[in-house]
């Protein structure tokens, strides 16, 4: 393998550099969902950062808002909206209202842009149990990253005892 891709929850440093020591190769972040359709922010094998979720791509429209709806300055926390290519959710009028507005998703995502331009997550939006199971996801009681992190931590390398 050349690199892995992380994605769904922020991937801590840590676990990043223990990855990359154990097989060599580097994990590249991201951030995508079903209303946006693709990957939104993310690195790529030649330029990611631990611990950072990456930077919008090329084809993406971003915006990192304050709860009043303006835009945040670099290194001050913001929501994520995103233009999306949904328009609503099916049959859920209420879900909607809050998730779209004026063309815009609202991810409820929270990001600090640094100094270099990089996206980091200031803190993952939990999803809730319900939510995971209406996705259709695996381990709905336990949350996302439980599975994942046994997939991996049943690696020889990643045993500690």
């Amino acid at each position: 393998m050349r690199c892995y891709l992380s994605a769904g929850e922020s991937l801590p440093e840590n676990v990043y550099n223990r990855w990359r020591e154990a097989t060599g190769a580097p994990i590249v972040e991201g951030i995508g969902m079903t209303e946006t359709i693709f990957m939104v922010i993310g690195g790529t094998p030649q330029d990611h950062r631990p611990g950072a979720t990456g930077k919008p791509f090329s084809y993406t429209e971003v915006k990192l808002l304050d709860p009043e709806d303006q835009p945040v300055e670099p290194g001050s926390p913001g929501t994520l909206r995103l233009g999306s290519l949904c328009k609503d959710y099916w049959q859920q009028p209420e879900k909607t209202d809050a998730a779209f507005r004026d063309g815009w998703f609202r991810t409820g995502d929270v990001f600090v842009i640094d100094e270099e331009g990089w996206w980091r997550s200031s803190g993952p939006r939990r999803r809730s149990a319900q939510d995971i199971r209406a996705m259709g996801q695996p381990g709905g009681d336990r949350g996302m990253c439980d599975d994942s992190a046994r997939c991996g931590g049943s690696h020889r390398r990643w045993r500690t005892g």
